[in-house]
Protein backbone atom coordinates (compact mmCIF):
# COMPACT_ATOMS: atom_id res chain seq x y z
CA UNK A 1 0.00 0.00 0.00
CA UNK A 2 1.32 3.35 -1.00
CA UNK A 3 1.42 5.68 2.02
CA UNK A 4 2.69 8.91 0.20
CA UNK A 5 0.41 12.13 0.28
CA UNK A 6 1.37 12.36 -3.68
CA UNK A 7 -0.42 10.70 -6.55
CA UNK A 8 1.78 8.71 -8.63
CA UNK A 9 2.27 8.31 -12.93
CA UNK A 10 4.50 5.33 -13.13
CA UNK A 11 5.83 5.32 -16.87
CA UNK A 12 2.95 4.62 -18.37
CA UNK A 13 4.33 4.08 -21.48
CA UNK A 14 7.17 1.60 -20.10
CA UNK A 15 10.37 3.54 -21.05
CA UNK A 16 13.52 2.27 -19.97
CA UNK A 17 14.44 2.96 -16.74
CA UNK A 18 17.84 3.60 -16.90
CA UNK A 19 20.65 5.63 -14.63
CA UNK A 20 20.93 9.49 -16.34
CA UNK A 21 24.16 10.61 -16.86
CA UNK A 22 23.05 13.87 -17.06
CA UNK A 23 19.91 15.59 -17.10
CA UNK A 24 18.40 19.32 -16.11
CA UNK A 25 16.40 20.13 -13.54
CA UNK A 26 13.49 23.08 -14.48
CA UNK A 27 11.89 24.83 -11.57
CA UNK A 28 8.21 25.96 -13.45
CA UNK A 29 5.34 27.63 -12.15
CA UNK A 30 3.16 25.43 -13.19
CA UNK A 31 4.17 21.78 -14.14
CA UNK A 32 0.94 20.68 -16.04
CA UNK A 33 1.34 22.93 -18.20
CA UNK A 34 4.96 22.74 -18.71
CA UNK A 35 4.62 19.31 -19.07
CA UNK A 36 2.23 20.01 -21.98
CA UNK A 37 4.07 22.11 -23.83
CA UNK A 38 7.09 20.27 -24.06
CA UNK A 39 5.03 17.15 -24.56
CA UNK A 40 3.00 18.91 -27.88
CA UNK A 41 5.67 21.20 -28.85
CA UNK A 42 8.68 19.52 -28.61
CA UNK A 43 7.66 15.95 -28.79
CA UNK A 44 8.86 14.62 -25.09
CA UNK A 45 6.97 11.73 -23.61
CA UNK A 46 6.13 11.74 -19.58
CA UNK A 47 7.79 9.50 -17.96
CA UNK A 48 7.38 9.48 -13.89
CA UNK A 49 4.65 12.24 -12.44
CA UNK A 50 3.96 13.24 -9.15
CA UNK A 51 0.97 15.41 -8.44
CA UNK A 52 -0.81 16.72 -4.73
CA UNK A 53 -3.90 13.96 -3.92
CA UNK A 54 -5.74 17.30 -2.85
CA UNK A 55 -5.25 19.61 -5.38
CA UNK A 56 -4.25 16.75 -8.52
CA UNK A 57 -1.84 19.48 -9.23
CA UNK A 58 1.71 17.98 -10.63
CA UNK A 59 4.81 18.77 -8.71
CA UNK A 60 6.82 16.47 -10.50
CA UNK A 61 7.67 15.58 -14.35
CA UNK A 62 10.00 14.00 -15.49
CA UNK A 63 9.82 14.36 -19.58
CA UNK A 64 12.11 12.36 -21.96
CA UNK A 65 12.47 12.83 -25.68
CA UNK A 66 15.10 11.08 -26.74
CA UNK A 67 17.50 8.47 -24.51
CA UNK A 68 19.52 10.68 -22.29
CA UNK A 69 17.34 13.89 -23.01
CA UNK A 70 15.81 13.69 -20.08
CA UNK A 71 14.23 17.02 -18.34
CA UNK A 72 12.85 17.21 -14.60
CA UNK A 73 10.17 19.80 -14.02
CA UNK A 74 9.57 20.90 -10.46
CA UNK A 75 7.10 23.16 -9.20
CA UNK A 76 8.52 26.13 -8.05
CA UNK A 77 8.22 30.18 -7.78
CA UNK A 78 9.85 30.93 -11.44
CA UNK A 79 10.94 34.86 -13.03
CA UNK A 80 10.47 34.29 -17.07
CA UNK A 81 12.79 37.44 -17.05
CA UNK A 82 15.38 35.62 -15.33
CA UNK A 83 15.16 32.12 -16.06
CA UNK A 84 17.10 32.56 -19.57
CA UNK A 85 19.59 34.45 -18.51
CA UNK A 86 23.32 32.86 -19.10
CA UNK A 87 22.04 29.64 -20.00
CA UNK A 88 20.45 27.56 -22.54
CA UNK A 89 19.89 23.78 -22.73
CA UNK A 90 20.95 21.62 -26.02
CA UNK A 91 19.55 18.78 -27.51
CA UNK A 92 20.69 16.75 -30.41
CA UNK A 93 17.39 16.41 -32.62
CA UNK A 94 17.53 13.19 -34.48
CA UNK A 95 14.94 15.18 -37.13
CA UNK A 96 15.03 17.89 -39.53
CA UNK A 97 15.39 20.97 -37.65
CA UNK A 98 12.50 22.78 -40.25
CA UNK A 99 10.44 19.94 -39.60
CA UNK A 100 11.04 20.60 -35.49
CA UNK A 101 10.63 23.92 -35.72
CA UNK A 102 6.98 23.47 -38.28
CA UNK A 103 5.41 21.35 -35.71
CA UNK A 104 6.56 23.48 -32.67
CA UNK A 105 5.03 26.61 -34.08
CA UNK A 106 1.85 24.45 -35.14
CA UNK A 107 1.43 23.74 -31.00
CA UNK A 108 2.23 27.68 -29.90
CA UNK A 109 6.23 27.44 -29.78
CA UNK A 110 7.80 30.65 -29.43
CA UNK A 111 10.99 30.22 -31.52
CA UNK A 112 13.32 33.17 -30.91
CA UNK A 113 16.37 31.85 -33.14
CA UNK A 114 14.77 30.64 -36.51
CA UNK A 115 16.38 27.56 -38.01
CA UNK A 116 19.97 28.21 -39.49
CA UNK A 117 23.54 26.78 -40.65
CA UNK A 118 26.07 27.31 -38.67
CA UNK A 119 29.49 27.75 -39.09
CA UNK A 120 30.24 24.33 -37.43
CA UNK A 121 28.14 22.30 -40.15
CA UNK A 122 24.53 22.02 -37.93
CA UNK A 123 21.47 23.44 -38.26
CA UNK A 124 19.95 25.00 -34.76
CA UNK A 125 16.68 26.11 -33.91
CA UNK A 126 16.03 27.72 -30.25
CA UNK A 127 12.98 28.07 -28.89
CA UNK A 128 11.61 29.53 -25.39
CA UNK A 129 9.62 27.65 -23.14
CA UNK A 130 6.50 28.95 -21.34
CA UNK A 131 8.74 30.15 -17.89
CA UNK A 132 11.76 31.61 -20.20
CA UNK A 133 14.06 28.75 -20.46
CA UNK A 134 15.75 28.22 -23.38
CA UNK A 135 15.28 25.27 -25.33
CA UNK A 136 18.09 24.73 -28.27
CA UNK A 137 17.86 21.78 -30.69
CA UNK A 138 20.84 21.14 -33.06
CA UNK A 139 21.29 18.56 -35.94
CA UNK A 140 24.60 17.89 -37.83
CA UNK A 141 25.12 19.03 -41.22
CA UNK A 142 24.27 16.77 -44.02
CA UNK A 143 28.47 16.90 -44.71
CA UNK A 144 29.25 16.12 -41.26
CA UNK A 145 26.92 13.03 -41.07
CA UNK A 146 27.96 11.98 -44.21
CA UNK A 147 31.41 12.21 -43.41
CA UNK A 148 30.85 10.81 -40.30
CA UNK A 149 29.24 7.30 -41.69
CA UNK A 150 29.86 7.50 -44.98
CA UNK A 151 26.25 7.30 -45.94
CA UNK A 152 23.29 8.86 -47.53
CA UNK A 153 22.32 11.16 -44.56
CA UNK A 154 18.87 11.44 -46.02
CA UNK A 155 18.67 7.41 -44.92
CA UNK A 156 19.54 7.95 -41.53
CA UNK A 157 17.56 7.28 -38.59
CA UNK A 158 18.46 7.80 -34.95
CA UNK A 159 19.38 4.20 -34.38
CA UNK A 160 22.51 4.41 -36.61
CA UNK A 161 23.53 6.91 -34.15
CA UNK A 162 23.50 4.45 -30.87
CA UNK A 163 25.86 2.26 -32.79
Amino acid sequence: MNNSPLKQIVNENHEDIYPMPIFITLTVDNVQKSADWYNKALNFRTIFALSDPITNEFNFVHLRREKYQDILLVKGKTDKATNAQGIAVTFQAWEDIDSLTHHAKEHGALVTVEPHDTLWNTRDVTFQDLDGYIINFTYPGKAMIQEMLETDPETLQSETWEK
